[in-house]
């Protein structure tokens, strides 16, 4: 029985999902890989991070979105809704710092205390 779950996200963007990953300390490989779960239980996935004790997360590209599988039951070292949390906002982070510079725009950026990511853009010329 797997107990793998999918979870879809908004990240489209390969480049900057990977880069999401890596920002928030996790080691991102692209290609075709077998993302492990309980039992040995693997399923196929386009980006990979790796965990130690025998259980990953993955990333598939379905519709034009990446959705997350993980069989999050075997996984220890990381607390799921901490993980989601983190990733989403590294990842809103660069989409909109590369759109608005795209645009034109410079961007100054500030962690507050609570963890909240403040971005201030100015308009070039």
């Amino acid at each position: 029985m797997s107990h793998f779950t999918t979870i879809k996200t908004k990240c489209t963007n390969q480049d900057l999902l990977v880069k999401s990953i890596q920002q928030i300390g996790y080691v991102a490989k692209i290609g075709k890989f077998n993302c492990r779960g309980y039992q040995g239980n693997k399923t196929t996935v386009d980006i990979l991070i790796s965990l130690k004790g025998g259980y990953d997360i993955g990333f598939v590209y379905k519709d034009n979105n990446y959705e997350m599988v993980a069989d999050w039951w075997g996984i220890n070292e990381i607390d799921e809704t901490e993980f989601i949390q983190s990733l989403n906002q590294q990842y809103s982070i660069f989409s909109t710092t590369q759109e608005l510079q795209n645009k034109g725009f410079s961007l100054d950026q500030e962690t507050l205390s609570n963890g909240t990511v403040r971005l201030v853009a100015r308009k070039l010329g």
